[in-house]
C-alpha cells in the first residue's frame, strides 16, 4: 500500500528534474571556454610565424592558457571540462580532433620549412582555432545535453 499521495509524487518528480537540470548546468562549460581554447591553440601555432615568439607562444598558448582556462571553468561550474574528452562516447570525436589538429600543425610547419612563407602557418592557426572551439563546444553539448552558451 502506498502511503504517499499524488502531490508528494509530483513534488518528488519536480525535485528530481530540478536536480538533473542543476547537474547539467554545473557540468556545462561557460560560453567563453571553447572560444578561449580555440584562441589559445591558434596562438600556439601562430607563434611559429614570428621566430622570436615561437617558444613563448607554444608555452603560453599550448600549456599555460589552457590550464588557466581549465581552472577558471572548474571554478565557475564546479566540474572539470578536461575529464570529458576520455569518457566513453567521446573518445572518437576527441581522437578525430587530435588527428585533424596534428595534421593541420604538421602540414603548416612542413610548408613553412619548405617555402619559408608564414601565410600557411597563419591560415592553419586560424583553422586550428576554429576546429578546437567547434570540437570543445560539440563535446560539451553531447556530454550534458545542455547548451553551454546558456550557462552564464
Amino acid at each position: 500500500m502506498n502511503i504517499h499521495g499524488p502531490q508528494e509524487a509530483r513534488d518528488a518528480l519536480r525535485r528530481a528534474n530540478e536536480a538533473v537540470e542543476q547537474g547539467a548546468r554545473a557540468g556545462a562549460r561557460p560560453w567563453w571556454y571553447p572560444v578561449g581554447l580555440g584562441l589559445s591553440a591558434a596562438f600556439a601555432l601562430g607563434s611559429f610565424a614570428v621566430p622570436w615568439l615561437t617558444t613563448t607562444g607554444v608555452v603560453l598558448g599550448g600549456i599555460l592558457f589552457p590550464l588557466a582556462l581549465e581552472a577558471m571553468a572548474r571554478r565557475r561550474s564546479g566540474a572539470s571540462p578536461v575529464k570529458t574528452y576520455c569518457a566513453p562516447g567521446f573518445r572518437v570525436p576527441s581522437a578525430v580532433f587530435v588527428v585533424l589538429g596534428a595534421g593541420l600543425c604538421a602540414s603548416a610547419l612542413i610548408l613553412l620549412k619548405a617555402s619559408g612563407n608564414v601565410v600557411f602557418v597563419l591560415v592553419a592557426a586560424v583553422l586550428l582555432g576554429i576546429v578546437t572551439a567547434a570540437c570543445t563546444w560539440s563535446v560539451s553539448r553531447r556530454r550534458t545535453g545542455y547548451d553551454a552558451g546558456a550557462a552564464r
